[in-house]
């Protein structure tokens, strides 16, 4: 932890690199407090997925501290954000009932700010292009959608993607 804090302020440290922490340290936190809504409205399933990304981010943290390389590291951050765990958690908390499209933004500006060139302008359109197919399948009635709520649970779980969305995107701006 504090190789990752140092990074932000010691003088040779790119600019690129410090955006990878900076975005890296506030994907943490941003796991802590999902789990910590999810077990509040008692979604289980999606506590423990986001658990196991967030150790999973954990590791890209660790194999960054040894080996450097931030730039693999990025794009790994990205694609596995993006492509896998963002579309998951879509999946596993409602869908469009539950909000979770929200959390499709935060991950495409994190992608436009760790990633640069045609790396970004090619993963942007090829993520925004998945969300719309996924979304797509949850509409088209393809049943892979779980968890999906009904009643009361419908609007707290859009105000809390809404205010997490949110509170996000004001951190990255």
């Amino acid at each position: 932890m504090k190789k990752l804090v140092g990074t932000l302020f010691k003088d040779d440290a790119s600019y690129r690199e410090r955006l990878y922490v900076l975005v890296s340290l506030y994907s943490l936190s941003t796991f802590a407090l999902g789990i910590a809504a999810c077990l509040i409205v008692r979604m289980y399933t999606t506590g423990v997925l986001m658990l196991s990304f967030g150790l999973v981010h954990v590791f890209l943290l660790a194999a960054y501290v040894h080996f450097g390389h931030y730039e693999i590291m990025s794009v790994t951050f990205c694609y596995l954000t993006n492509f896998l765990f963002l579309p998951l958690l879509y999946m596993f908390s409602g869908g469009l009932r539950g909000g979770m499209e929200y959390l499709f933004i935060p991950g495409l500006i994190e992608t436009f700010i760790l990633l640069e060139g045609a790396a970004r302008i090619i993963s942007v359109i090829f993520f925004s292009c998945w969300y719309l197919f996924v979304m797509f399948m949850e509409i088209s009635g393809a049943g892979f959608v779980k968890n999906i709520p009904e009643g009361p649970e419908i609007i707290i779980s859009n105000i809390i993607a809404i205010l997490i969305s949110a509170a996000l995107n004001l951190i990255i701006v």
